[in-house]
This record gives structure tokens, C-alpha cells and sequence, in this order.
């Protein structure tokens, strides 16, 4: 392996927050143990020797959650002393997703003196952000996450915005553009909402094909505005596609169309191979018995990434097959939850519908974007 990215639960589902529409509860809830409790020192020490022993060059540990900092900052600091203590010509990256409402000083001091990059989830302005986003007492954390990314900015620390895409986001997306910029937050990531598994109907919160094609759009054309007049905005779905136009594979796995293994390292050790599906039937192991290139290659690995295989008919025919490229399993899973279908092979992505009016609206726009970047009138990565 040239380089390696492991996603780890420190602090297992266990957080903080309530959040109506959070995945990973729904994910724990569906397996024998919901909670792996809080990661031990023994665990950490074992995963890092086994990331280097990948032989790997570029090695990058992402730390998420539940929420991540629920088990304390020593935990990180004995992290990056063991990594610092074990590698030897390694290149290693540290990136975080955090909800923000536990950062303080010398979190936000210790993300700079190890250059993290901090991705903190909020949805957009208060009135959107307080709809879903609560505390455990069902209170909306705006306030909260507002001096997170305050102290992150007065420490200069690299952060990110990681919204979910709501009906309430599609009500108000030219407002939440504007929020974002007002605050001179320039790299953003946007989520559709998915529903929980086994799920059959639409939650309050959850957006229909149509909402999120007409959410991407109006993003889109913001987004390009920007760029004509030199003031570009980083949207990660869009960085990708202008990626891919220019010939370069997409950075986010969901946009690959097929389903490779992007180790999830659990509190208690244990191996997954997507944090879509931290589950008991795709556990491939646990680090303090193999090392992760013998996990990424079990029979359970093989299995997840042959079931994840199949695109629909109806793809390969689209004009829009290598952007789209049939979208993310876990979309495809959600169509046939909705739908009733139960054959046992992955077919229609559920924001088909959405892609179809986005690229129709937006597509000669994306080709002059990744234009404008080959002829170097704008900046790779914006």
C-alpha cells in the first residue's frame, strides 16, 4: 500500500448531542453491542503498530464518532505521542469530525500544534441548524458549535463545515450559502439526510429525490456565480465531479460506484469496512489479533465488496454514467427499503431522480469549471 485512511471510534456511538437524524445510532442500535465503550491505551498502541506494518508511506488517522472528544484529550495526546514514538519514515495525517460543543482552548491548541483538520457539523444559521441538531436535553446547539469554530479560528486551526441536508435545508439553501460565506467558512461539505435501516417510510426531516435535485442545483448555481467572479467556495460534492471531468478518480468513496474497504477501527478493536456498515455481519476482525492488510483481504472483505458490485441497467444506458457512476450503496439500499424490493441485488440509487435534474441543469456549467482549472484561470481544489 501507498498510504492508508482509518476512520476511529474512540469513544464507540456514545455522544453528547440527540441528533434527530443521526446514522451512526441507528447503525449501533442494529447490532449486539451498541456501545464498545471508550478505546484503551493497549488498542491504540496495537492500531498504529499495525497501520505502519501496512508498509504504507502516507498514513492518515480519522477520528469519529459518535462524538470523538467525549473520551477526553489525553486520549489524543497518548495517540500522537505513540505515533510519533512508533513511526519511522512515515508521512502521517490526523483529521477529526466533531460535533464542537466539547472543544475548549487547549483542544483548539493542541488541533494546531498537530495540524488536525477539524470537521465540525453544523447545518447552516441557527433557525436551520436547531431544527435537528439538539442536546440531550432537546435543545437546539448553535450557541455551542458557534464558539467552537470561534476558538478553531482564533487558534488557526484548518476546519471544515460538514452539513446535513434536511428539508429544512432545501427550504432555505440561498440562506445557508450566504450564512457559510458571511462567516468566511470556504470549504464545505454537504450530506443528504439518509433514513435509518430497514426503514419504510420517510422521516419528518428526510428529503424526497425531487427536494435534493432542486437543492443542488440552486447550491450549484451560487457556487458557480462565485467562481465566474473569482471568489470561489469549496463544496466537496462539486470539487469532485470537477475532479473526475478532468480525468482524476474522485476523492469521496461514494462517488467511485462501486464498494471497496475503508477500514472503521471500533472502540474495542474490531474492524469494519465502511462506517455505513459498522455491523456485526460485516465485522472483519480486530487489530490486536491481524493486521489490517490480512482484515482487508478475509473472505468477509471480499464479500462486502462483491455485494456492493452491481449497477442497474438503467445506469449503464445514462448519459451521466461517469459522474454518477450509480452512487453510493447505502442510497441504494435506502430506494429499496422505500420501494418494498427485497430481491437481494442493489439496483437504483433513491436521489437517481435528483442527479438526472442536476446534471441536466448544471452539466455544460461543470465542463467550463473543470475548463477554467485546465487552462489555469482558476486555482486546482477551488
Amino acid at each position: 500500500m501507498n498510504n492508508i485512511s482509518i476512520l476511529i471510534k474512540p469513544s464507540s456511538s456514545n455522544c453528547n448531542l440527540g441528533c434527530k437524524y443521526c446514522f451512526y445510532y441507528d447503525v449501533a442500535a442494529h447490532r449486539e453491542h451498541k456501545s464498545f465503550g471508550f478505546m484503551e491505551e493497549p488498542r491504540v498502541t496495537s492500531l498504529i503498530e499495525k497501520a505502519f506494518m501496512t508498509g504504507s508511506q502516507q498514513v492518515k488517522f480519522v477520528f469519529q464518532g459518535g462524538e470523538p472528544t467525549l473520551i477526553g484529550l489525553e486520549y489524543f495526546r497518548f495517540f500522537v505521542n505513540e505515533v510519533n514514538r512508533l513511526k519511522e519514515n512515515q508521512t502521517v495525517n490526523y483529521a477529526i469530525q466533531t460535533n464542537g460543543t466539547l472543544l475548549n482552548d487547549d483542544f483548539c491548541d493542541f488541533f494546531h500544534e498537530n495540524r488536525f483538520l477539524v470537521g465540525i457539523s453544523l447545518d447552516g444559521p441557527k433557525d436551520v441548524h436547531d431544527m435537528n441538531r439538539l442536546n440531550s436535553k432537546g435543545q437546539g446547539t448553535f450557541k455551542e458549535v458557534n464558539r467552537a469554530a470561534d476558538l478553531l479560528v482564533k487558534y488557526g486551526v484548518e476546519f471544515n463545515i460538514v452539513a446535513v441536508v434536511t428539508k429544512a435545508s432545501v427550504r432555505h439553501v440561498r440562506k445557508i450559502y450566504q450564512y457559510f460565506k458571511n462567516q468566511d467558512y470556504r470549504y464545505l461539505q454537504f450530506i443528504p439526510c439518509i433514513n435509518d435501516f430497514d426503514e419504510s417510510e420517510l422521516k419528518p426531516y428526510n428529503i424526497t429525490p425531487q427536494e435534493y435535485g432542486e437543492f443542488l442545483v440552486e447550491l450549484f448555481e451560487m457556487w458557480y456565480s462565485d467562481i465566474i467572479i473569482g471568489n470561489p467556495i469549496s463544496i466537496r460534492t462539486f470539487d469532485n465531479y470537477v475532479q473526475m471531468l478532468l480525468g482524476m478518480p474522485p476523492e469521496s468513496c461514494d462517488m467511485n460506484g462501486f464498494c471497496s474497504v475503508n477500514p472503521v477501527v471500533e472502540a474495542d478493536g474490531s474492524v469494519y469496512p465502511c462506517d455505513f456498515y459498522v455491523l456485526d455481519q460485516w465485522k472483519l476482525g480486530n487489530i490486536k489479533d491481524d493486521e489490517f492488510e490480512v482484515l482487508m483481504k478475509s473472505e468477509v472483505a471480499s464479500s462486502f465488496v462483491a455485494s456492493g458490485q452491481h449497477v442497474d441497467e438503467k445506469c449503464h444506458s445514462c448519459e451521466y454514467f461517469h459522474l454518477c457512476r450509480g452512487g453510493c450503496r447505502r442510497h441504494k439500499e435506502m430506494y429499496q427499503n422505500l420501494n418494498g424490493i427485497n430481491n437481494g441485488e442493489l439496483g437504483i440509487n433513491y436521489f437517481c431522480e435528483s442527479y438526472l435534474n442536476f446534471f441536466d441543469k448544471c452539466y455544460v456549467k461543470l465542463k467550463n469549471v473543470a475548463s477554467m482549472i485546465r487552462s489555469k484561470q482558476l486555482p486546482m481544489g477551488k
